[in-house]
């Protein structure tokens, strides 16, 4: 069975809480933090002058 977080949400937008079980959460995480890490390259990574602009 594929792990319920990486699926999309069904169209009331409530996960399928029967669905998940403990061991879905590690990979969740996981991933979580891996794109977390990501986001944070791309931040320091980024040479240009900081802006705070929200576009």
């Amino acid at each position: 069975m594929a792990n319920p977080f990486f699926e999309p949400l069904p169209e009331n937008g409530v996960p399928e809480f029967d669905q998940i079980l403990s061991h879905h959460y590690e990979a969740a995480f996981e991933r979580g933090f891996e794109e977390q890490n990501q986001e944070i390259q791309a931040i320091t990574g980024n040479r240009e002058a900081p802006t705070f602009l929200i576009r």
